[in-house]
């Protein structure tokens, strides 16, 4: 019974660092995405300015 229980406490930390690692992940990703259209954001207004 014990054995399990720790099984089953490490497998629950897995999932929350798996679950941590996935939103770290999108975060990043909504990040790029974000940087590629300052970016382009950028370009716009050189064009525009110029």
């Amino acid at each position: 019974m014990y054995r399990s229980f720790e099984r089953t406490r490490a497998g629950k930390s897995i999932d929350e660092l798996l679950a941590m690692f996935i939103k770290l992940k999108r975060w990043s990703l909504h990040l790029m995405t974000d940087i590629q259209r300052i970016k382009c954001f950028r370009k716009i207004f050189q064009m525009k300015s110029s």
